[in-house]
């Protein structure tokens, strides 16, 4: 088979008429790097607090301190995907920012709508939120999973709250993967 170069992607042709659609694509990456890395430090810091507190309790009551759970996975996952709850409000913001930039200046809706394709002027507006918005929900999703394994592979044997103590999150993961 003959190597052929890879075609670039037309990010001009994925937003509307005088927008750079390479531009609002890396700042959307750039906003989920952010919240990737807002997730892993705080659900870290969570699970490395919860583990040394579990510790500290060992030594001071020794084997009674082996009953007092490590905190629930629902509350160590919610506060740190903060930053994708904020994540997901901005595709559909974006959306309508690109229907109205039609409305405005020399773009006008009416040459839009005259296109040849008619789909033309929703697949400017649409793709690239969509996209975004396909994203965030993976990440948020394989982080949540990620973090479910995190959450009991590093949690000491014996420190795991009961199935019917934790949260949904938890209890549709255990049910999932066990």
């Amino acid at each position: 088979m003959k190597w052929r170069p890879r075609k670039p992607i037309p990010w001009d042709e994925l937003a509307p008429p005088g927008m750079n659609g390479r531009k609002r694509w890396w700042g959307s990456v750039a906003a989920l790097a952010v919240a990737v890395f807002w997730a892993l430090s705080l659900f870290g810091d969570a699970c490395s607090y919860e583990i040394k507190g579990y510790e500290h309790r060992i030594e001071l009551y020794g084997a009674y301190g082996a009953s007092f759970p490590i905190n629930l996975f629902d509350d160590m996952l919610w506060p740190s995907l903060w930053g994708f709850w904020f994540a997901l409000i901005i595709p559909p913001v974006q959306a309508v920012q690109n229907y109205q930039s039609h409305y405005r200046g020399s773009r006008s809706i009416y040459l839009m709508r005259r296109l040849p394709d008619r789909w033309e002027f929703h697949r400017r507006c649409l793709i690239l939120p969509l996209l975004e918005l396909a994203a965030v929900l993976f990440l948020l999703a394989a982080l949540t999973v990620g973090f479910y394994f995190l959450y009991r592979g590093c949690a000491p044997g014996g420190s795991l709250p009961l199935y019917w103590d934790q949260g949904p999150v938890y209890r549709f993961f255990y049910d999932l993967f066990t």
